[in-house]
């Protein structure tokens, strides 16, 4: 081998060496409470789609976020959404389509009456079909209080 070479290899191991030393650093253990807020601002152009809330959501819960994700631990963190009742979908989803692919209630009369049910099915969808799946989907909690208004 040249002596360029083998210097070029031991400044890329020095190099991901000192990048990847604050890796260990980074508290991952236990786990962390996300608060997302399905509300559509109107202030922003971002407004909470519920397929890209739920993807969100299912990523999180997984723990696919972190640099440690192992596909066979529950290390994610507890998802808190708020807001349920005014998430929002786009076109004429809310009267065409129905959850879960049952022609038995509409996703309008769905969210009438229990909007948490509609994200809690959408999120069950995105996850893995393994043993994981009904403890991934304990992580995800709403806000029962602000429902009881």
């Amino acid at each position: 081998m040249p002596l360029e070479s083998i210097i070029e290899t031991i400044v890329l191991y020095v190099f991901l060496q000192k990048s990847l030393a604050g890796l260990k650093r980074i508290n991952l253990e236990g786990l962390r409470w996300r608060v997302f807020d399905a509300k559509a601002r109107l202030d922003h152009y971002s407004f909470p789609v519920l397929g890209r809330l739920a993807s969100q959501i299912s990523t999180i819960i997984q723990a696919k976020d972190k640099p440690t994700y192992t596909p066979y631990c529950d290390d994610g963190d507890i998802c808190v959404v708020l807001n349920a009742k005014d998430v929002c979908v786009t076109k004429r989803k809310i009267t065409d389509k129905y959850i879960g692919h049952l022609k038995e209630t509409s996703l309008k009369n769905q969210m009438a009456k229990d909007p948490t049910e509609v994200i809690r099915k959408v999120v069950l969808c995105m996850l893995p079909r393994n043993k994981l799946r009904d403890v991934h989907c304990s992580f995800l909690c709403f806000d029962f209080f602000l429902l009881l208004k």
